[in-house]
């Protein structure tokens, strides 16, 4: 919950700057927040987890603890597992938002960092625009 909170402000700070047209912000915002942006930012820290943004055992387990803690049905729109790969990091975000505000930043930019690399712009053709 707080997670969510907090990635949502997170975007919509970040968006704020350039200004752009307010239909534009809110498109990149919805984008950014979306469960499947989410779990492909999931995967992309997890995956070069050795190289960048280094986890404790701590967060992994924070991440562990929110993809268990989601609804055994997630929205219909999606696949189940999408659904806990963005509850696992909303939690993770929530608890360092919580405990280590400048940790969460550090992270939060390095995933939206993320999302301009060249394997994230492969996998957006994957990624289905409601």
């Amino acid at each position: 919950y707080i997670g969510d909170a907090a990635f949502e402000l997170f975007a919509r700070t970040h968006e704020a700057w350039p200004p752009k047209r307010l239909s534009i912000q809110q498109k990149n915002v919805v984008q950014m927040i979306r469960a499947e942006t989410q779990a492909q930012m999931l995967e992309y820290l997890l995956l070069e987890n050795n190289n960048n943004f280094q986890l404790t055992s701590t967060e992994f387990s924070y991440i562990r603890r929110g993809r268990n803690a989601s609804s055994r049905r997630g929205p219909v729109r999606m696949q189940r597992a999408v659904y806990q790969s963005a509850s696992a990091l909303e939690c993770l975000v929530g608890y360092l938002y919580l405990s280590d505000l400048d940790r969460c930043q550090k992270l939060l930019r390095h995933l939206v960092a993320s999302l301009n690399s060249p394997e994230a712009k492969s996998k957006e053709k994957d990624i289905p625009n409601d």
